[in-house]
């Protein structure tokens, strides 16, 4: 993972202080990559465990306290069973723009974007069985309502989500729900794909951006080849370890 997925850690951890009784859940999608774009379910386990590793330390250099608690988790093994005819009924009714990227990223992975949408549905909809992902993370507690962070990527596929409540589709487990923004202009999980060559998340070890005793330096924007939205990602990062508030687009 490039080092930027780190801001939506500390976003998660900064929009914990205005809900002191949330339990923050950082959900990798394991199950999900592996059913629906056929990423190795080892290779992504190996990867979150690193991130789940690291992240203690842009939180402790950060200061920030998860009063509800954190815990890092995996999606369900098994998909839920949704109507695909209602689900397609749905996209339908989305404006050209956001159908077609729906559609399009899915060809483009190789993927069905039809089950792209159900494990969105699953995961940020209802109250999924989740799985701590390591054995010392605490229990996931099924929760009654949800806030979910995504990046602006996550725009296209919240409508569809919406779009899916209005045409009816049945949801088993379905809960009250809410989206919120970052900043951020790429999926902060992956590499950008264009070549920029940005900072694995490991460069979280580097001094910079740690001394003795923590504390956040600049994040070294030179490292980042020409490449805007990920500089904006990382400058996003930088602007949640160092100030509060102003988190969302």
């Amino acid at each position: 993972m490039p080092l930027r997925a780190f801001g939506y850690l500390m976003s998660a951890a900064r929009v914990a202080q205005y809900l002191p009784l949330a339990q923050v859940q950082m959900v990798h999608t394991l199950h999900t990559g592996n059913r629906v774009n056929g990423a190795p379910l080892e290779t992504a386990r190996s990867c979150a465990v690193r991130y789940a590793g690291l992240g203690k330390l842009p939180l402790a250099a950060s200061g920030l306290k998860v009063a509800g608690g954190l815990t890092f988790t995996t999606d369900p093994l098994e998909p839920l069973e949704l109507d695909e005819t209602k689900i397609t009924a749905a996209l339908a009714k989305l404006p050209h723009a956001h159908r077609d990227r729906l559609l399009n990223g899915g060809h483009k992975r190789g993927a069905d974007a039809i089950a792209y949408i159900a494990a969105h549905v699953q995961m940020h909809d209802t109250a999924a069985a989740l799985l701590p992902l390591r054995p010392e993370d605490p229990e996931p507690i099924a929760p009654s309502r949800i806030i979910s962070l995504g990046a602006q990527s996550e725009r296209a596929f919240y409508l569809a989500r919406m779009a899916c409540r209005d045409e009816g589709l049945p949801v088993p487990g379905q809960v009250e729900t809410a989206q919120l923004f970052t900043r951020h202009v790429l999926p902060p999980y992956q590499f950008d794909s264009r070549g920029c060559s940005e900072p694995p998340m490991e460069e979280i070890l580097a001094a910079p951006p740690f001394r003795q005793p923590l504390e956040w330096a600049p994040i070294p924007y030179e490292k980042v080849a020409a490449e805007l939205s990920a500089t904006r990602d990382l400058t996003y990062l930088d602007m949640c370890m160092n100030q509060g508030g102003h988190i969302y687009a």
